[in-house]
């Protein structure tokens, strides 16, 4: 039995120097087709008032576009999922997003706000970057910048979520950085900042996770 999909579409159309030009695109989404869904996730209905709003996710979008230029060459869609989604074996009931090559899909969730949203959708925007500019021996390198050589136990303490936590703290607005940064090693400064801007701008013809296949976060 085929499931319709009702799609409301906000498109973002970034141009480019050239003829050609990237967007990204914010879509709304009744729930997620069944392949998409990670193992282990629980999706179940979400009330109306806990949806994550097109309008928040956009600003967002356009503050940490007008930071970084180059990423007005990236095609990512960012999907806005109807559905709260959850692990119930671990005990993690309401999941903000995940993020997975040039794609993001957000969920509703219970204590929805804008500073949240817009600290989610920069957050997940740090997994894109990854995935398109650095390599993970690249990543590897910033991950013993950033600690020390001191590994700390926990979720976001592992590499990944580290540059993902630091991009927020970095590059996103004043709304999602008053969400608590969360890994337990200092925040970033400018040396982080230089570096990751380095690394962006450089001249890559093809993004990165084309090179070495799917990159997902969960």
């Amino acid at each position: 039995m085929f499931h319709k999909l009702l799609i409301t579409t906000l498109v973002i159309i970034l141009f480019t120097v050239s003829p050609a030009f990237a967007e990204i695109q914010i879509k709304n989404l009744d729930t997620l087709p069944n392949k998409a869904i990670p193992e282990n996730y629980i999706l179940s209905p979400a009330q109306k008032d806990k949806y994550v709003q097109i309008k928040t996710v956009s600003a967002e979008v356009y503050h940490i576009q007008k930071i970084i230029p180059v990423l007005n060459d990236v095609d990512l869609t960012i999907y806005l999922v109807k559905k709260h989604a959850g692990i119930p074996e671990t005990g993690l009931d309401d999941l903000y997003g995940y993020a997975c090559d040039d794609l993001i899909y957000l969920f509703s969730y219970s204590d929805i706000s804008d500073d949240l949203t817009r600290n989610v959708v920069a957050h997940e925007i740090g997994h894109v970057v990854r995935y398109y500019f650095i390599p993970q021996n690249s990543l590897n390198k910033y991950f013993k910048m950033r600690t020390k050589g001191e590994n700390k136990e926990g979720y976001f303490n592992d590499p990944e979520e580290l540059f993902a936590e630091d991009f927020v703290f970095l590059f996103g607005s004043e709304s999602a950085k008053k969400i608590v940064y969360s890994p337990e090693y200092k925040p970033p400064g400018p040396a982080e900042k230089e570096w990751i801007l380095g690394k962006i701008n450089e001249d890559l013809s093809i993004p990165l996770f084309l090179v070495y296949l799917q990159s997902c976060t969960f």
